[in-house]
C-alpha cells in the first residue's frame, strides 16, 4: 500500500469495471496508531476522488488506547505505573464510545469503502 503514494494514480474515468470492482488489502505490520491515521486519511482522499478502489488496511499498533469523544482519561481502567512500563499511548479520536484499547497481537482491519 505504500508503494501506491509512489506511483500515479488512474484517473477515475479511465477505470475498467474490473479494476472498480477490486479492493486492495495491505498487511502493514505494526504501525503506530497516529501514523495509521495519517495514512488512512491520504488513502480516504484518493479514495473519494476515485482514484483508487476501495481498500483495507490490516495491522497492528504498539500499545494505545483511544478515547472517543464521551471517554475521559479516568475511563482508562490501567495502572498508570503498567502504562508507562509498557509505553502506552493515549489518543484522543473523533468518534464515539469510551476507551478503546488496541496492541501487539490483536489484528486491526480499517476498511476504506465507496459506500454509495
Amino acid at each position: 500500500m505504500r508503494a501506491l503514494y509512489n506511483s500515479t494514480p488512474t484517473e477515475p474515468s479511465q477505470r475498467t469495471k474490473a479494476q472498480k470492482d477490486v479492493c486492495l488489502a495491505a498487511n502493514l505490520g505494526i504501525m503506530d496508531y497516529g501514523e495509521a491515521c495519517c495514512l488512512q486519511e491520504k488513502i480516504s482522499a484518493l479514495r473519494t476522488a476515485g482514484y483508487i478502489p476501495d481498500s483495507m488496511l490490516l495491522l497492528q499498533h504498539n500499545h494505545v488506547f483511544t478515547l472517543g469523544k464521551h471517554a475521559e482519561l479516568t475511563d482508562v481502567l490501567a495502572n498508570s505505573r503498567v502504562l508507562k512500563n509498557i509505553d502506552t499511548e493515549i489518543h484522543r479520536v473523533d468518534r464515539g464510545g469510551q476507551v478503546t484499547y488496541h496492541g501487539p497481537g490483536q489484528m486491526v482491519v480499517y476498511p476504506i469503502l465507496d459506500v454509495r
